[in-house]
């Protein structure tokens, strides 16, 4: 091993400046740069794949076939029971002797929402404009007379401090936040915007305030979406869709979200007698598409609380029903079960999504993917 002696961490063997050829199908490989020297990592983990090094901090790992995108994330989701020590021994050193940045230095994304009156929407613009300048956060958020929309970035801290600023006025006092996780900040400015709606359905007198669709929580959902009786649609428009969905889910093929209005009133009969289960990103489209149902005639309107982005917070993978990624409209394209940047990109010409592997797309031929 180069005349270097191994050190024993807690289940972790690490050998500084081993050569890693013909490592034993248990070891865990740290590939690093010319910089950087090269790891061997043997947990007592046979579920642990390898992980990936780069300048900064390790960058990816593979667990059990899941790639977790910052090791930093293991201490709140440990893949398995079983793994738990190994992952908080592995995480423990690396953030010691690897000199691996700490949790709260990695950038969060607070994606929120809340259907609420806001007469004076338009005098709120510039007090939140400058909250978030002040807190260096980006991303944006909308305001309308209906509530607000928003997805903003940036050290937790700045990011609490734009939400209490928010939270003290006592109407979004309750706002329910979805956090995930980046490298860096995915937006490439702050915008604060003035809109007729917060999300366009574009159908006068759909006032979600007053009547939604009944909330399932993630725990619950899988077994609703499971009976013979319940119609699934999927509420996101069809390029989202071909990244990832629930099985058995109706795709209403529409390109802006607008044109489910017409696939719900064509396409959906209430007196069939059908129950009728919504998804969509993070839950504010199924806000708008079940109070439309319900305006309708559909007595039974069911639709997932959070969304998506919830559901693959609150669902271990094992037990999950979700196929493929998650589409986000930021610059990271796509989210998997972890909550990670995804692997799919998406071409910037057609708009047809693209394999990480694929070197060009395979429907138009272009090379400029997002």
């Amino acid at each position: 091993m180069g005349g270097q002696q191994a050190q024993q961490i807690a289940d972790i063997t690490i050998n500084p400046g081993s050569a890693i050829t013909g490592a034993p199908r248990k070891q865990m490989r740290v590939q690093s740069n010319p910089h950087v020297p090269e790891y061997n990592i043997s947990p007592l983990c046979s579920r642990a794949d390898h992980l990936r090094r780069d300048r900064r901090a390790v960058s990816a790992v593979v667990v059990g076939g899941r790639c977790l995108r910052d090791l930093r994330v293991l201490r709140a989701r440990p893949v398995a029971a079983e793994s738990t020590q190994t992952h908080r021994n592995l995480l423990q050193y690396l953030q010691t002797a690897l000199n691996i940045a700490p949790m709260e230095n990695t950038i969060l994304i607070a994606a929120f929402y809340k259907f609420v009156s806001l007469p004076d929407y338009r005098e709120l613009r510039q007090p939140v404009t400058d909250r978030c300048r002040a807190a260096a956060v980006r991303g944006t958020i909308l305001l309308a007379p209906e509530g607000l929309n928003a997805t903003i970035a940036g050290e937790r801290n700045a990011v609490e401090s734009v939400l209490s600023f928010l939270r003290a006025d006592p109407r979004l006092a309750d706002l329910m936040v979805k956090e995930s996780f980046h490298d860096t900040i995915p937006f490439g400015r702050m915008k604060v915007r003035l809109k007729r709606e917060i999300v366009a359905l574009k159908v006068p007198g759909i006032d979600p305030a007053k009547r939604v669709g009944a909330y399932v929580e993630p725990r619950d959902w899988n077994r609703l979406i499971k009976q013979d009786d319940v119609l699934l649609i999927d509420a996101r428009n069809h390029y989202e869709v071909r990244m990832g969905s629930f099985p058995g889910a109706r795709n209403p093929g529409t390109e802006s979200f607008h044109q489910i209005a017409r696939y719900l009133a064509e396409e959906l009969d209430p007196n069939e007698g059908k129950r009728v289960a919504m998804y969509c990103t993070g839950g504010i489209r199924c806000e708008k598409a079940t109070a439309f149902l319900l305006d309708r005639g559909f007595n039974e309107v069911y639709h997932l609380r959070g969304g998506i982005l919830n559901y693959l917070e609150k669902i271990n993978g094992d037990e999950s029903l979700w196929q493929g990624e998650c589409f986000v409209f930021d610059e990271r394209v796509s989210l998997d079960h972890s909550l990670r940047k995804g692997c799919i990109r998406i071409c910037d010409d057609c708009k047809a999504v693209v394999n990480a592997t694929d070197e060009e797309c395979l429907q138009c031929g272009s090379v400029n993917f997002l």
